[in-house]
């Protein structure tokens, strides 16, 4: 969420990019690296992720989409959870590793 490789791409479409505070990626990539990847899920992880969505939202009410850029975040987060257009990355890999497939 920090490096600007991604942001770059979406800002040259001119789409504002929104990320979470230093805290909060703290705890994404805590709930990744100490939970996700070791395929673990909690109420209270996903309680917080939301949470997380949530507040941005507040802060900014120009915010209508979210982007779950980690493969593992949509094993927490799912389109009923939150009110906002979701772009799911793990969703995106493979819609892009088929399209190549039957190019």
């Amino acid at each position: 969420m920090k490096e600007d490789f991604y942001k770059k791409v979406i800002i040259s479409y001119d789409i504002e990019v929104v990320t979470p505070s230093e805290d909060d990626m703290k705890e994404i990539d805590r709930v990744i690296f100490k939970e996700l990847v070791l395929s673990k899920t909690s109420k209270v992880s996903k309680e917080k992720y939301i949470e997380i969505i949530n507040n941005l939202c507040l802060k900014d009410k120009k915010i209508d989409s979210v982007i779950l850029g980690c493969t593992k975040i949509s094993l927490l987060v799912k389109k009923d959870d939150i009110n906002l257009k979701i772009f799911d990355t793990t969703a995106l890999h493979v819609k892009g590793a088929l399209a190549k497939v039957f190019e």
